[in-house]
């Protein structure tokens, strides 16, 4: 693609980094639990996935801890209009020309041609602007409250994750799908999600 040509010859070669021996003795956590609402098609692939990881070396641990932490990792939806607002309104103060008509996510929702063609034209809106009106309507990450709300669910994600880690000696998890996603993101821990096959639909 047009990006990754302008990289050539500069970028390096991550295949030459990788190590076919990087999960030899790697414990690596998962729960049964997460697979009772697979398909059997599903659950094989999964399967599948998990007796790759023992072949590479890793040792696969049962673990269940972080069964029910959604909640944890739900509430930080809660905090995200308050952090684009800010976040966005920032980009717009200090990483913008001098002559750029908006400087705040206000002057979007009330100077921009778009957002008054949204408004007058909402069948032609899959998801409408609600959320940036909700986000603009948020006292922002300046607030004390939404600061102790977000660091409460910073805290609590990060607790359940590494309490997670440390009772059963774990160097990572592994589940099917965004199961954990939400609380990872909390936590503001990294997430990585790869395909692991297709089932007969091609899915």
């Amino acid at each position: 693609d047009p990006r990754t040509e302008e990289s050539r010859g500069e970028a390096i070669d991550y295949l030459a980094a990788l190590d076919t021996k990087a999960l030899k003795g790697a414990r690596i956590g998962f729960s049964p639990e997460d697979l009772d609402g697979l398909s059997a098609e599903h659950q094989r692939i999964f399967d599948k996935s998990l007796a790759v990881l023992e072949k590479q070396g890793a040792t696969l641990v049962e673990t269940d801890n972080l069964n029910g932490t959604s909640p944890s990792g739900l509430s930080e939806i809660a905090a995200i209009p308050n952090e684009f607002k800010a976040s966005l309104n920032k980009y717009l103060a200090e990483e913008t020309s001098d002559d750029l008509r908006v400087r705040t996510l206000s002057d979007i929702m009330l100077r921009s041609v778009w957002s008054a063609y949204n408004d007058a034209h909402p069948e032609k809106m899959k998801y409408g602007q609600d959320l940036l009106q909700a986000s603009d309507g948020t006292a922002g990450t300046d607030d004390p409250a939404t600061q102790a709300q977000a660091q409460a669910t910073i805290e609590s994600s990060r607790a359940a994750i590494d309490g997670t880690l440390t009772a059963d000696d774990l160097d990572a998890i592994v589940a099917p799908g965004p199961n954990y996603a939400n609380v990872s993101a909390a936590a503001g821990y990294p997430t990585v999600i790869v395909p692991q096959g297709y089932t007969g639909a091609g899915r």
